[in-house]
């Protein structure tokens, strides 16, 4: 639908609770070739979301994600607000 709506335009993807960055890209790499085949285009990469027991403990109990209290996931948090401040 949005190929066919706005086809000039770029769709990025988020992967969540990737193992690491090549579990991500095999991930979008899978995808893209399904689209690519099947409907003539490809999605981009958003920066991962890691799996983390922190983060697997946050969405079992449905409570926010404690930004304060995550040392590692910081890192992809930021990567990921600033890639999404760039699409602006």
């Amino acid at each position: 639908v949005f190929n066919s709506e706005i086809p000039n335009k770029k769709i990025k993807v988020l992967v969540n609770q990737a193992e690491d960055k090549n579990d991500s890209s095999k991930s979008v790499e899978n995808l893209n070739q399904a689209l690519s085949h099947f409907l003539s285009f490809e999605v981009e990469a958003l920066p991962f979301i890691p799996f983390t027991m922190s983060i697997k403990k946050s969405v079992k109990v449905q409570k926010p994600i404690s930004y304060e209290n995550l040392s590692v996931e910081k890192e992809f948090f930021n990567k990921l607000a600033y890639s999404l401040q760039l699409l602006k």
